[in-house]
């Protein structure tokens, strides 16, 4: 598979995975498999189009990709390019911020498609601490008004 870019045909088994998907597979019923075995590779840029049939599996492996439905078995692997650190010596930070960038998204991503998003505010916390209540209290009064 190629992409093009520039008008150059360029590989793109070339550039460092930012998606990777390991052997997986999932089935809802003992006898009906919607993914099986599936492989990809998908590199950071990419633009990627899933093309089939009703029930080929399309939203299902996004959903896996997304973290919606867990895989009865494989692997996702999501590499992130941290780039150079902000403060000398502080590899603990460039690591943690970007796994902190990450996780906002996906977190974004699941609490939206689940439908716990209101005019931008994701409103079916669990506040465990008096720093979340305080943030649920908030919420609640800017969803209110």
């Amino acid at each position: 598979m190629a992409i093009v870019k520039k008008f150059r045909i360029i590989s793109y088994k070339q550039k460092k995975s930012f998606i990777s998907l390991e052997n997986i597979s999932v089935s809802f019923k003992k006898n009906h498999q919607i993914l099986d075995n599936v492989s990809l590779e998908i590199p950071k840029g990419q633009i990627l189009g899933l093309l089939g049939p009703n029930g080929a599996g399309k939203s299902t492996l996004m959903n896996v990709i997304s973290g919606l439905i867990k895989p009865n078995y494989g692997k996702i692997k999501i590499t992130l390019d941290t780039k150079e650190e902000i403060i000398a010596g502080s590899t603990r930070l460039k690591a943690g911020t970007a796994q902190k960038i990450c996780l906002n998204i996906i977190s974004s991503m699941v609490m939206t498609k689940l439908g716990r998003v209101r005019n931008g505010y994701m409103n079916a916390m669990v506040p465990t601490n008096r720093k979340l209540r305080k943030r649920q209290e908030f919420i609640q009064n800017k969803l209110l008004k």
